[in-house]
C-alpha cells in the first residue's frame, strides 16, 4: 500500500520544498535591499548625471561629471502641478540652508514651450534661485523615464540615494539628518 502512495507523497514534499525555497528566497531579496529592476533604474540615473550637461534658463552650462557638490538633487517639476508647487518652499530653504558646494539643486521644468511666462512667476514667486533647466519638449523627462512629476533624484557622490515621487518635504528633520550625515556637519 506504502508503495502506491510513495510517488505522490514524494512529489508533495519535493513541491513544499520547492514552496518553501521560493517563499525565503522572495522574503530574502526584498530585505536585502533593492530589486534588480530598481538596480537598472538607479544605474542608469548615475551614467545620466554623470554623462549630461544641463543648460540652465539663464544659458549656463552644468557639466553632471563637474559638480563640485557631494550631495546633488535633480527635482521635475511644472507650473501647473499642485505637488510640485507644495513642495517648494521646502526645495527653496534647503537650497538657502546649503551653498552649492555641499547640495546642487537642478530644476528641471517641464512646461511646454508656451508656458515661459507662468514659468518665470513661480520662479520668482518661490525664489528660486537653484538653476533651472526649460524642458518643454520633454528630452529630459525622455531620458531620466519621468511619467508623473514631481520627481526627486536625490544623489550623494554620483550614487542614487532616492528616487523621491510625489511632493516631498525637503526641511524634515530625518531627511536634514541624513544630508548633515553625509556633509559630516
Amino acid at each position: 500500500m506504502m508503495k502506491k502512495y510513495f510517488p505522490i507523497l514524494a512529489f508533495i514534499t519535493m513541491f513544499t520544498g520547492f514552496l518553501a525555497g521560493q517563499v525565503f528566497f522572495d522574503v530574502f531579496e526584498s530585505s536585502a535591499g533593492q530589486s534588480s529592476a530598481q538596480k537598472k533604474i538607479y544605474s542608469h540615473y548615475e551614467d545620466l548625471l554623470r554623462e549630461s550637461v544641463f543648460v540652465t534658463d539663464k544659458s549656463k552650462s552644468i557639466a553632471g561629471n563637474a559638480i563640485e557638490a557631494p550631495i546633488v538633487i535633480i527635482n521635475f517639476w511644472a507650473s501647473w502641478c499642485k505637488p510640485c508647487l507644495e513642495e517648494f518652499p521646502s526645495l527653496t530653504a534647503l537650497d538657502e540652508k546649503f551653498d552649492d558646494k555641499q547640495v546642487q539643486i537642478i530644476g528641471i521644468n517641464t512646461d511646454e514651450a508656451d508656458a515661459t511666462k507662468e514659468v518665470a512667476k513661480v520662479l520668482k514667486n518661490f525664489s528660486m534661485k537653484f538653476p533651472n533647466v526649460l524642458d518643454s519638449d520633454g528630452v529630459w523627462l525622455e531620458k531620466f523615464m519621468i511619467t508623473a512629476i514631481p520627481v526627486s533624484i536625490i544623489y550623494y557622490k554620483g550614487e542614487v540615494l532616492e528616487v523621491s515621487n510625489g511632493a516631498k518635504d525637503f526641511m524634515a528633520e530625518e531627511f536634514l539628518e541624513d544630508l548633515n550625515k553625509k556633509l559630516k556637519l
